[in-house]
């Protein structure tokens, strides 16, 4: 029951956090990703595609195949659209901000973990 209270109690600055952040990344949610995200684009567009085995056989990769496992996860969900690829990143920030935010709360001050949370946000 405890733990359920400490769940309903959200602080309102972890909201403008989580806001501030939103608001920022929005206006590029649906842009196609550029030089290094444009190459993580097609690998994960040629994974969807293709299959685990082609890409492996095709695909020399300086980056993690989780990265590409994710983006073709979302053309799998949403189609490919960059709008499915590039909600991975907003997703994946939101949580990382409530995760500063809980883990700065544990160790630190109740301030502290509010500008962590900002600092992440930005």
């Amino acid at each position: 029951m405890r733990a359920y209270r400490r769940v309903l109690r959200l602080d309102p600055f972890l909201l403008i956090a989580l806001g501030l952040f939103l608001l920022l990344t929005m206006p590029s949610i649906g842009n196609i990703p550029h030089l290094d995200g444009n190459i993580l684009f097609v690998q994960s567009y040629d994974l969807y595609r293709d299959g685990f085995q082609h890409f492996l056989q095709k695909q020399p990769s300086t980056h993690p195949p989780l990265t590409m496992l994710i983006g073709a996860f979302g053309f799998w969900l949403g189609g490919v659209h960059a709008f499915s690829f590039n909600l991975w990143g907003r997703l994946f920030g939101l949580i990382g901000i409530v995760g500063i935010y809980q883990l700065s709360l544990r160790l630190m001050t109740r301030a502290s973990a509010r500008w962590s949370a900002l600092l992440l946000a930005v």
